[in-house]
């Protein structure tokens, strides 16, 4: 009894997890972010918006730009990315502006 308990558990879970990630329902929308490259990123880039928020990077390499580069990009936040860091992902379609430091 306590094995089929854990398996309707299980499947739940894994079904609300499921779920979440592949959440297609709305169209993903296009901003602009600016912000500043910071260190720290361990798998992506980490850019600081003007409004403090640390944003990972997919889309650009960890090696293209030198930190305190200033960037304007266009993208979409993306819910599942390889970053391991920040709440959200911003999945960069295009470079716009680059100041270098």
């Amino acid at each position: 009894m306590k094995r089929k308990l854990f398996r309707k558990f299980l499947l739940l879970c894994m079904g609300n997890a499921l779920t979440a990630m592949a959440d297609t329902s709305a169209p993903a929308e296009h901003v602009q972010v600016e912000g500043q490259l910071v260190e720290g990123g361990i798998v992506c880039p980490l850019l600081r918006t003007r409004d403090g928020e640390v944003l990972p990077l997919t889309g650009i390499g960890r090696n293209d730009y030198p930190p305190s580069t200033r960037l304007t990009l266009n993208g979409v936040f993306v819910r599942v990315s390889p970053c391991m860091q920040g709440k959200r992902t911003l999945q960069v379609e295009q470079v716009l502006k680059v100041e270098e430091p």
